[in-house]
């Protein structure tokens, strides 16, 4: 099911409403215009739904921009008052705050300006970002997000639901703005967001919706006052949000359906992966063949994808001429380098822009050619930008003459190089030698080698366990991805973090960081021995 709209569901029928249909927020009206099972369970089985580490941090980010845009808000305006919804006053007495601040506003000649204001409206409720009443009483709604463009997510329709409600209580916005964050803007330090933000005026488009919300509401609260939909996952399920039901969906799938395949045809067709045209697709569609397995060998016209397939047919890793000759080629000492990097929404550090990966950590095996093995690392812990020490401590190390730097995927690490030859010019030849010295083990990989367990996946996380099964990431405590280790790092440089969490962090963050690198030392060992 494709993501739908205002503007494409505003013809459904609505279903007759029981006096039992619940109450809608602003959020569950949103669900409902990814899918209608997303909704319902969100109402009934909130229980279900599973919040991962990652979807946690992505909350905690947005409730960080939300506290920022209030500040700058404040600074703007001179003036903001938050309501909380939660104890003591709870919904009804933050909507009764509410209504009273934009009353004596208007009644008075008022500016006040509202964060987090509650509107009840007959049939949903909603809580704004940011309200002003401005001192002609004219209301204008701000909605705050954390991403950089409109472009993708429904941002529309949630400013059009939350316009409606207002208009609903009597406080309809003359003005409707979406107040994104401008990758433009560079911290100066000092706790001065002003300019992190810019707003797009989406009054117009809010207002050619705003006839559409009774017919979608009054279909969503029969969806939600009825049975569970059954509705099969599919895109919907990932866009424009992952659903925290997904694990639910699946298993009800599965019941149906019978476990999915093991080897999935889509899997060739995936980035990195293999080639399969309209043509081949079209005919695995017509056969039914749905598992890797089920093509018969030499249906495929691309010879490297053919040997992926025979490889997941057989149960054996396919291994193509030139890899062990690839590898060996590398020149000593070879440095296996790895970055871990934080890209904050709000900047942290001044001279950094939002969302800009800063690098806080890196690990370097260094090989040579007698087969010894050395490891360095990197890992700032003081809360101050890391960059300098960081970029000073790499180019030392690496960038002497002779030998490679290898990496895995090489334009990410390439690119934070840049970024810090860009940043620290006095560092920059140093950096520079680093950067020439570059050589990427993925696309070496890619062209020579695939094993069934990889499952379309050429993350390092992915090819360790096919190659050197004894050393993989699941053993590591608590930090074992780039997310674990961004939280990890955020609560290790966090002012009230207990000393002996701090020491339990730190050791966890390098022995991620050096594991990472480590793999690359014995990918390359073993697949070219």
């Amino acid at each position: 099911m494709a993501l739908r709209t205002l503007l494409d569901t505003a013809d459904l029928p609505a279903q007759p409403l029981g006096t039992d249909a619940p109450r809608l927020s602003k959020s569950r009206l949103v669900n409902a215009l990814q899918c209608d099972r997303r909704l319902w369970l969100a109402v009934h089985r909130p229980e279900l739904a599973v919040i991962d580490a990652a979807t946690q941090a992505v909350f905690d980010s947005g409730n960080r921009v939300g506290e920022v845009a209030r500040e700058v808000a404040a600074r703007e305006w001179g003036q903001g008052e938050l309501i909380d919804v939660k104890e003591p006053l709870g919904w009804q007495g933050g909507w009764r705050r509410c209504r009273e601040a934009l009353e004596q506003a208007r009644s008075r000649g008022n500016r006040v300006v509202l964060f987090e204001a509650p509107f009840i409206a007959p049939d949903f409720a909603v809580i704004a970002d940011i309200v002003v009443c401005q001192p002609d009483g004219e209301i204008w709604l701000i909605e705050v997000k954390s991403s950089t463009k409109l472009d993708g997510k429904p941002y529309l329709d949630d400013a059009t639901f939350q316009a409606d409600a207002m208009a609903r209580c009597g406080f309809r916005p003359e003005k409707v703005f979406v107040r994104l964050i401008d990758t433009s803007f560079v911290y100066p330090g000092g706790g001065d967001y002003r300019g992190l933000f810019r707003d797009e005026d989406v009054t117009a488009a809010v207002n050619e919706r705003l006839p559409l919300v009774d017919g979608f509401v009054a279909r969503s609260r029969a969806v939600a006052g009825g049975s569970e939909p059954q509705v099969r996952p599919g895109e919907h399920c990932s866009t424009p949000y992952d659903c925290p039901f997904r694990t639910h969906c699946d298993a009800w799938q599965a019941a149906i359906d019978g476990p999915p395949p093991e080897y999935p045809v889509d899997l060739l067709a995936r980035r990195n992966v293999g080639r399969v045209s309209a043509l081949e697709r079209s005919q695995i569609s017509q056969r039914g063949w749905v598992d890797v397995r089920d093509l018969p060998d030499g249906f495929l016209a691309d010879p490297r994808t053919q040997d992926i397939a025979r490889a997941i047919r057989t149960g054996q890793a396919w291994i193509a001429p030139g890899l062990r000759t690839a590898l060996r080629s590398l020149p000593y000492p070879r440095f296996h380098f790895d970055f871990e990097t934080i890209n904050p929404a709000v900047p942290i550090w001044a001279g950094t822009r939002p969302y800009q990966q800063v690098p806080f950590q890196w690990s370097c095996h260094v090989e040579h050619a007698d087969g010894r093995l050395d490891h360095h690392d990197f890992l700032d812990v003081s809360g101050a930008d890391p960059r300098q020490e960081c970029a000073r401590q790499l180019a030392d190390l690496m960038g002497g003459l002779g030998g490679c730097v290898l990496v895995y995927f090489q334009p990410f690490e390439e690119m934070r190089l840049r970024e810090l030859a860009r940043d620290l010019p006095h560092l920059a030849t140093g950096i520079q030698r680093v950067i020439a010295k570059l050589r990427d083990l993925l696309p070496i990989v890619r062209a020579h080698y695939y094993h069934p367990d990889q499952q379309g996946s050429y993350s390092i996380k992915a090819l360790l366990p096919t190659v050197v099964p004894e050393l993989d990431y699941a053993g590591l405590e608590e930090v074992r991805d780039g997310g674990g280790a961004q939280r990890a790092y955020l609560e290790l440089i966090d002012p009230t973090t207990e000393e002996a969490r701090r020491a339990s962090l730190r050791s966890n963050l390098r022995a991620y960081c050096e594991r990472d690198t480590q793999a690359m030392v014995e990918l390359v060992r073993r697949l070219s021995a």
